[in-house]
């Protein structure tokens, strides 16, 4: 299977992305992505993959690698495409609190 087969432009570091989204809402816009690995600096990840949450607004990464799976060779998963799906329908107040819950060690700053 070719890794790149299906996959839109990359965002780098953000690589393989199969998902991307814009959200307008609360005090910013929101990009959402699901990628399938991750680019540090050449050497690509595949065990570093999920869903990115970017605050296009500040050019920064609020939350990643959400709902990660062993291997982005088999993203999207069955459950980074039902969070994909519910992250698109959610109202500010709803998307705010799920942002800020993430786990710590992804999760850059809150909103």
């Amino acid at each position: 299977m070719d890794l790149a087969e299906n996959c839109m432009p990359d965002v780098k570091p953000y690589t393989f992305v199969v998902r991307d989204e814009m959200l307008a809402f609360g005090p910013g816009n929101y990009r959402i992505l699901l990628y399938r690995a991750f680019d540090a600096l050449g050497v690509i990840g595949t065990e570093y993959n999920g869903i990115v949450v970017l605050d296009e607004t500040k050019r920064a990464v609020i939350v990643d690698d959400v709902a990660r799976c062993d291997s982005g060779y088999s993203v999207p998963t069955m459950e980074q495409d039902i969070l994909w799906s519910w992250l698109l329908k959610m109202d500010w107040e709803t998307f705010r609190a799920w942002v800020n819950n993430q786990s710590p060690e992804r999760l850059r700053y809150q909103l």
